[in-house]
């Protein structure tokens, strides 16, 4: 019997022409998913590798710190390195840092609130015996000054 089974298989009858249609209908619908499924991973893949690539150039672009040549080329916020460069280059001096900065950035209104340079006595040596004048001050004339607690 089993023999005429197989020999009914190998025939060509119906049944077998269905059951094969319907193995070959699954085959190729198993060969579309796995083609879904491939080009389904590949584009994710591809997304996050586009999305990550994004995000670190821009990470990159706007943490990148500039050199010193370039902060110097900037006009509208460089003051230079020296009183004679910040003054030459319309530079005030900002009491608040005690430094010079452009005047787009300077508040006289809110700097005067707080005379800080009048307030206490400032000197030009650690020993604290030179004693720096008001005006001094407002001309930046000392790099670094010192003042008691």
């Amino acid at each position: 019997m089993k023999d005429d089974v197989k020999y009914e298989a190998l025939s060509g009858d119906a049944s077998s022409e269905t059951s094969s249609d319907e193995t070959l209908s699954q085959l190729k619908s198993l060969r579309r998913q796995k083609h879904w499924s491939v080009l389904s991973f590949s584009t994710g893949c591809l997304t996050t590798i586009l999305i990550v690539s994004i995000a670190f150039f821009i990470h990159r672009h706007v943490t990148t710190p500039k050199t010193a040549e370039q902060l110097e080329a900037e006009d509208w916020n460089y003051c230079g390195r020296s009183v004679e460069s910040a003054r030459a280059r319309g530079c005030v001096m900002e009491p608040m840092f005690y430094g010079f900065m452009p005047k787009k950035c300077h508040f006289p209104d809110l700097s005067s609130q707080f005379p800080v340079f009048e307030d206490r006595p400032y000197y030009s040596d650690d020993n604290m015996t030179q004693l720096v004048t008001p005006q001094e001050m407002w001309d930046g004339k000392y790099p670094v000054v010192y003042t008691p607690k």
